[in-house]
């Protein structure tokens, strides 16, 4: 529960320190006493959003600060989910901090247990701790697709919904897999277009690794086949073979002949005559290189030519599109290859998501019939609760309906939406004899505020928030129907603690607590103070809002009665 809060510099509250105590607290004030900073102040701590105004006119900061005591074991174990605990004596602080930093911008910093955490964290926290209801919360009631979440916070189905969550995420992934895949058809045929375009192109040319080179150099010896021939030949018979003339090879022979017919006469003879005979060796073989050079110089050798240069110019062409070496062509076409063999199969994976999809709708429609069953149950339970306390709250022809019924497409088949299959709205009749309406065309802003109530009183228990805070819930409401709010707010203040800002008397009188909200100058300036009232203190102040500011004995002595109601009731 809330046990201690500090307030500072927010609006006209310049510093505010209220100790608060289980059961039900009320805080009245006159009209612009600051009641409304109060629950700014909270709003503030829980996350809400910050803003320049909101910081007391003159200072550079404004700050809360809540101490949280006895907290259920509900709410620990939600706390601990988020890494978040009390310190040893079983308290947990949480605060937050704007401040203005020169400019138009705002500096937020919040604490948890006195360390800085992520705002989002904060939020997470303030939300487990505490629930404030102000009048836009009734608003709620007009939007039917809100009603589901409440309905779902009295049914407790969070497995059911966690399931159907699941599936439906998993269902909705598959769906957007084959929508991605119908977005790209388009893409996909000019891809695949492309690629076999390309592809074509190269394997019309089949370049090889090598071959630019070896093409170079036939254009080298072509362009120069005269003098090639004319030189080669000269090689050729000087060192190897000649029909006039004695070649080098047939010289080196004779020597060689000569030093064996020296073996034994003359010293390494034979050694001398096997140097002559490598020798001849390689001569032979240079002559036979450079004669090799010839080799595909038959023929016309300007129309080889032509074909050299044909062939170099088609390599070249593909050299200018698809890579700037004969190896990165290839490797192009090898990718261009990967990408219509993963196109091709798109037909076959459209084909297969669209399997998966069924059997993923199946489950997500067969989990959501179990959400829905959980919500039927609960939506019969809290009917009757909620009429019961309706009716105690002076609406006594009401009927109240929490419908539920599955959602559906034009074609008949079911409708899988985030929250599972089902269209789920309250419907009121206030009147006999009226059919049920939904809430947004029969209730008024009293009767919003009642049925609001009767919801956060059946909630209460499952929501498992230790502390609620009403934000002049009494509005639109007469002086004895207020009476019975209050009734109702005390006996959700007996397992809950509750806070209740109000401009009923009937109310406040029940409160276990009064605090008294009120504005004073000091020194030239307006400040807001806090501060609890007892005994007589106590019935001025609900003789102040049944009467007004000139107090009389007769509306003392209704102070004084509905003072006593107040103690009978708290017994």
């Amino acid at each position: 529960m809330l046990r201690s809060l500090h307030i500072e510099n927010i609006a006209v509250i310049k510093d505010a320190e209220i100790e608060f105590h289980r059961g039900f607290t009320a805080l009245t004030g006159e009209t612009g006493a600051g009641k409304s900073m109060i629950i700014d102040g909270l709003d503030l701590l829980m996350g809400g959003r910050a803003s320049k105004e909101l910081i007391r006119t003159g200072a550079e900061r404004a700050s809360v600060v809540a101490m949280f005591t006895d907290i259920d074991g509900d709410t620990l174990k939600r706390l601990s989910e988020l890494e978040v605990y009390p310190d040893e004596d079983g308290a947990l602080f949480l605060s937050r901090t704007v401040s203005l930093d020169g400019g138009d911008n705002l500096r937020s910093q919040t604490k948890i247990g006195g360390h800085n955490a992520p705002a989002a964290l904060g939020r997470e926290v303030g939300r487990l701790l505490i629930d404030i209801h102000g009048q836009n919360d009734n608003q709620k009631l007009l939007d039917s697709t809100a009603h589901i979440s409440f309905l779902d916070a009295y049914a407790e189905n969070g497995a059911e919904r966690d399931e159907y969550a699941r599936l439906y995420s998993e269902m909705t992934g598959i769906a957007a897999g084959i929508k991605e895949l119908r977005q790209k058809e388009d893409i996909k045929q000019y891809e695949l277009d492309r690629a076999k375009k390309e592809n074509a192109e190269i394997d019309s040319v089949k370049p090889k690794v090598g071959e630019e080179e070896t093409l170079l150099e036939n254009r080298k010896k072509l362009e120069n086949l005269d003098r090639l021939k004319k030189q080669v030949g000269l090689i050729y018979k000087a060192l190897y073979s000649s029909e006039k003339g004695v070649t080098a090879s047939y010289l080196i022979e004779r020597a060689g002949a000569a030093f064996d017919a020296l073996e034994g006469v003359m010293p390494d003879a034979d050694k001398l005559s096997a140097r002559l005979e490598e020798i001849k060796y390689e001569l032979e073989d240079i002559a036979e290189r450079a004669h090799s050079l010839l080799d595909g110089c038959d023929g016309d050798p300007t129309e080889a030519l032509d074909r050299t240069e044909e062939r170099l110019d088609k390599i070249e062409r593909l050299k200018r599109k698809y890579g700037e070496t004969v190896e990165e062509v290839l490797l192009h076409r090898k990718k261009n290859a990967e990408t219509i063999e993963a196109l091709l199969d798109s037909e076959n994976r459209m084909a297969a998501l669209a399997a998966e999809y069924t059997e993923a709708r199946g489950r997500a429609i067969a989990a959501a019939k179990r959400l829905s069953e959980t919500r039927r149950q609960a939506g019969k339970r809290i009917e009757a609760e909620i009429l019961d306390t309706l009716r105690y709250l002076d609406m006594k022809n009401i009927r109240f309906s929490a419908e539920v019924k599955e959602s559906t497409h034009p074609d008949g088949q079911i409708r899988l939406q985030r929250s599972g299959c089902d269209e789920m709205e309250f419907l009121i009749s206030t009147n006999p004899g009226e059919p049920l309406m939904p809430l947004s065309r029969i209730a008024s802003g009293g009767e919003l505020s009642r049925i609001m109530l009767a919801l956060k009183s059946v909630l209460t228990d499952r929501a498992g928030t230790d502390t609620v805070v009403y934000d002049e819930i009494d509005t639109g409401i007469s002086g004895s129907t207020s009476q019975k709010i209050g009734v109702k707010l005390k006996e959700i203040a007996e397992k809950t603690q509750v806070f209740c800002v109000t401009h009923s008397a009937q109310i406040a009188a029940l409160a276990d607590k009064h605090c008294l909200i009120r504005k004073d100058e000091i020194n030239g300036r307006a400040e807001t103070a806090v501060s609890d009232l007892e005994g007589e203190d106590r019935v001025r102040e609900l003789a102040r809002i049944i009467g007004g500011v000139d107090l009389t004995e007769k509306t003392l002595d209704a102070a004084r009665d509905l003072m006593e109601f107040g103690r009978n009731t708290n017994k």
